[in-house]
């Protein structure tokens, strides 16, 4: 039987910056994942840095209240991100060149009038530029939309990259990782601590930290916790190489899905929220022809160039997401022990809610308040339905 403090369940973004940091911190760390590192969400998505307000159901000014506290996580989001390349020792593709989420509409424009303020009173540097102030930014962009909110801070990084950068260093620091290991069972002990079983063995923790993405809900639901994250597949297009045009700058849209890249190798990442498919027998994930068809002509309805440039590569892969889409961070108190983290901007906040978590756990508090995620407010203890596991 192996025996660890703290056990990190999950291999993406979210487990592999708190094992760095618990293991920087001195704190035994194991982390297992029931595959390789970074294969789902946190290596398959399109590698945006938006710390903006994200497109939202509705701009109600209701809605935007209940999003208020994320906003705070954002902006030193946007601080850790100039640093983390140099604090992890090698270069990840972040580039952070600006952001622009842009309007179609008069209605829209009121929208992100709307967001910037709550934006600014919480500490996130946005402003609201006309359509002249826009073109200033990306000269490429339609020339009718009627303007944009802008962010300086914002940009993108290379997903395949970030989370094993973090798995490495939390490696040197101490901490064990075991591939290949999914969680099977979990039993707490009448004493304090679990006897995990694994598909590579057994593990007897003090503590765990549920950092599953889209599987989290399966491995609460071990321990008698109904905890609302499901997973479903996202579409991913890149484009051919192409004149440089968006050197690190990150397009969005307040009405639409999408979220539009260019890399320093001139590839186009077009993305945005649209639906793949999942197929629950093989665990294949592939992409939708309709989303193909909608997201680039998004993209090319926003940026006209891009109805010259061809796509040559599409993908699927699977995002974990809950009713609030909002982030779950903390110790659910009924199940002493287990702590639960999920970032909602997985990738974005990743190396923030990793480094709370982290925190929570070393110091028993956290630099930024954390509250208003409490898993208490999510989950409900007792008997839990076990989901299938995602593929």
């Amino acid at each position: 039987m192996e025996k660890t403090d703290v056990l990190v369940v999950g291999g993406g973004i979210l487990g592999c910056v708190t094992a760095y940091h618990l293991a920087r911190g001195g704190t035994e760390t194991l982390l297992v994942e029931r595959g390789e590192i970074n294969r789902e969400a946190s290596g398959t998505n399109a590698g945006s840095l938006h710390f903006q307000i994200l497109r939202q159901p509705d701009y109600s000014p209701e809605r935007l209240e209940k999003i208020r506290d994320s906003v705070e996580l954002h902006a030193e989001a946007s601080r850790l991100w100039r640093t983390i390349e140099a604090e992890l020792g090698c270069d990840l593709g972040v580039r952070l060149g600006g952001g622009l989420m842009v309007a179609e509409t008069p209605e829209e424009l009121d929208t992100l009038k709307a967001k910037c303020r709550i934006e600014r009173m919480m500490g996130l540097h946005t402003e609201v530029l006309s359509t002249r102030e826009m073109l200033q930014v990306v000269p490429e962009l339609a020339s009718d939309l009627p303007g944009a909110d802008y962010c300086p801070e914002e940009g993108l990084a290379n997903p395949l990259m970030v989370a094993p950068a973090y798995a490495r260093r939390a490696a040197e620091a101490g901490a064990r990782i075991r591939l290949n290991a999914e969680v099977l069972a979990i039993e707490p002990l009448r004493g304090g601590g679990f006897t995990v079983q694994t598909a590579a063995g057994t593990v007897e923790a003090k503590r765990i930290v549920d950092a599953a993405g889209a599987a989290a809900g399966r491995v609460a639901a071990m321990v008698g916790i109904n905890l609302p994250i499901t997973g479903y597949v996202l579409h991913v297009n890149v484009s051919e190489p192409w004149p440089v045009v968006l050197d690190g700058i990150l397009i969005q849209h307040v009405g639409r899905r999408l979220t539009l890249k260019q890399t320093q190798y001139g590839t186009f990442i077009i993305g945005g929220g649209w639906r793949g498919r999942l197929d629950r027998t093989t665990g294949r994930k592939s992409t939708l022809w309709d989303s193909l068809v909608g997201n680039t002509w998004v993209a090319a309805r926003v940026l006209p160039i891009l109805r010259d440039v061809r796509i040559i590569r599409t993908w699927g892969g699977m995002i974990a997401t809950t009713p609030e889409r909002t982030p779950i961070i903390g110790e659910y108190p009924r199940v002493k022990g287990f702590y639960i983290l999920y970032a909602g901007a997985g990738f974005t906040l990743g190396p923030v809610v990793g480094r709370l978590m982290a925190e929570l756990l070393l110091n028993g508090k956290t630099s930024l308040p954390i509250g208003a995620y409490d898993p208490e407010r999510y989950a409900i203890a007792g008997s839990a339905h076990m989901p299938p596991s995602p593929p």
